[in-house]
């Protein structure tokens, strides 16, 4: 009977050379070749249980062939015997005695093909037990390897679970970490424009109080009321022309729109400069952080300019400003003049 380890020497082979990595994602492929060798197992176990049967038939005709042997061999001592005493008797029974030996001389063929037909059952019983002997070395040894997987399979499952636990822990971390970090940001931002939107909404009286503090320290005239119609923010009187200061800010949080704002408030100032000994320069001024959101600081209309300037450039510019006065020739120029000087001061305090 031909027996197949195939599968079994192929799970072996696997389980060798199986890695960590696959036995925790690639397992399935190794269960597979388990039931394959678990199959093989049972042909084994079957075989094993035919060889069995097998051998104790084999045992059971050799015992009634050495039975038969022997009833024969008996025979043979018998016969000999009755030989012997034939020999001594008359010619009558010389018919007999041939007859006798006759029957002798086959039963000793038959007795030699017995025995070596004996000898030839008992030589397949040998190897029938050697057959047996490796069928169940190899059954042990499947066994003992089929119970060192099941103790793998364990391993494996507790390590997957552990495995699956420690990501779900990683994972809930890196999640509780994650929302922790948006939280934090969105907390950030939130008081970012809070504290724009501070700024902005404040923007028009930090900027009169800065320019008040400025026009106190350097003796230049500040104008609660203005004798020209209008309400700009902010009015100085140098050298009997009026400079307006309009303090601007974004509406919202949004500044895309920001440059816009601006540009239409350059357009709205044109009802200041219409005015009688108002100058023709105006400065829009912005809070600080929002002038990376704008292109353009310098707007040249037909009938004056406007200037965008920032809260920290008040001081210098009206220094600037004030320095007219200390003209000696300052009576001696023209209102053309003096605004060419002035434009060339705003140019000079915006670089």
């Amino acid at each position: 009977m031909e027996i197949n380890f195939d599968n079994l020497k192929r799970l072996f082979e696997k389980v060798k050379s199986i890695g960590f990595l696959e036995r925790l994602f690639n397992w399935g492929s190794v269960k597979d070749q388990l039931i394959d060798a678990s199959a093989d197992l049972q042909k084994v176990s079957s075989a094993l249980e035919s060889l069995k049967s097998e051998n104790s038939k084999i045992e059971s005709q050799l015992t009634v062939e050495k039975a038969a042997t022997k009833n024969l061999q008996d025979a043979v001592n018998r016969l000999n015997t009755e030989n012997e005493l034939l020999k001594n008797s008359s010619s009558l029974q010389n018919e007999r005695i041939e007859s006798l030996q006759k029957e002798v001389t086959t039963l000793s063929t038959k007795n030699d093909q017995y025995f070596k037909r004996g000898n030839e059952l008992s030589s397949e019983v040998n190897g029938l037990k050697i057959k047996v002997e490796n069928a169940e070395k190899e059954l042990r040894e499947t066994r003992d390897e089929n119970l060192r997987f099941r103790k793998d399979e364990e391993h494996r499952i507790q390590d997957h679970s552990k495995l699956i636990s420690s990501l779900k822990d990683i994972q809930d971390k890196v999640q509780k970490d994650r929302e922790k970090e948006i939280d934090d940001k969105n907390k950030i931002e939130i008081e970012r424009i809070k504290n724009l939107k501070e700024t902005w909404f404040n923007h028009e009286e930090n900027v009169k109080a800065r320019i008040k503090s400025i026009c106190g320290k350097l003796g230049v005239d500040y104008l609660d009321t203005v004798p020209f119609k209008g309400k700009p923010d902010n009015t100085l009187k140098i050298k009997d022309e009026y400079i307006i200061f309009d303090a601007k800010s974004p509406a919202g949080d949004n500044l895309s729109n920001f440059p816009t704002y601006i540009k239409n408030q350059v357009e709205s100032v044109m009802k200041y400069v219409k005015e009688e000994d108002v100058r023709r320069e105006v400065f829009l001024v912005v809070p600080t952080n929002t002038l990376e959101y704008l292109d353009q600081f310098e707007y040249k209309l037909a009938d004056y300019y406007v200037y965008v300037v920032s809260l920290d450039s008040l001081e210098p510019i009206i220094i600037a400003l004030k320095k007219i006065e200390e003209y000696e020739f300052a009576e001696q120029l023209s209102p053309e003049e003096r605004e060419n000087i002035c434009r060339v001061i705003g140019k000079f305090i915006h670089l």
